[in-house]
């Protein structure tokens, strides 16, 4: 799987330079580490740093929409498993 990029509609600022885009690698199972820390927000926000190496900080100061789109990511890494054969 490519690394997947979400383009800020809200650039913001990390190490001095101004972010326009975050790219997110393939998490592997250790990444879930990040995911269960504090609550559901705060748990993405962790993961989120995680996948694409910025501090959680800069993490924090993106707008709703652009957090919204980096979620929508990371649910699309999260979703993508093998079927399990069983009936819901």
């Amino acid at each position: 799987m490519n690394p997947q990029v979400v383009k800020l509609t809200d650039p913001v600022q990390a190490h001095g330079r101004e972010i326009t885009e975050l790219t997110f690698r393939r998490p592997v199972a250790k990444d879930l580490r990040a995911f269960d820390k504090g609550g559901e927000i705060a748990g993405m926000i962790e993961l989120i740093a995680s996948l694409t190496g910025l501090p959680v900080s800069t993490i924090e100061s993106l707008s709703v929409q652009d957090f919204t789109a980096c979620s929508e990511v990371v649910g699309g890494f999260l979703d993508s498993g093998r079927a399990t054969g069983k009936r819901v």
